[in-house]
């Protein structure tokens, strides 16, 4: 996206020209949050099954 801008604000380019860098930014901003929300909720379970596994052990 910055050489988006740079093209914008420098050589005078049109939203259309840069639309390209539009779109990559904003796949790359989507990848990352799902790769997020996907890791948090590992954890997530993770920690509920690890905390569920430790109560089963404790009654006799």
């Amino acid at each position: 996206m910055v050489l988006g801008i740079l093209k914008i604000n420098q050589m005078g380019a049109s939203l259309q020209e840069i639309r390209p860098h539009f779109v990559q930014l904003w796949s790359l901003s989507v990848i990352y949050m799902l790769s997020a929300i996907g890791i948090v909720a590992y954890r997530k379970k993770k920690q509920i099954m690890l905390k569920q596994g430790y109560k089963e052990r404790a009654k006799p």
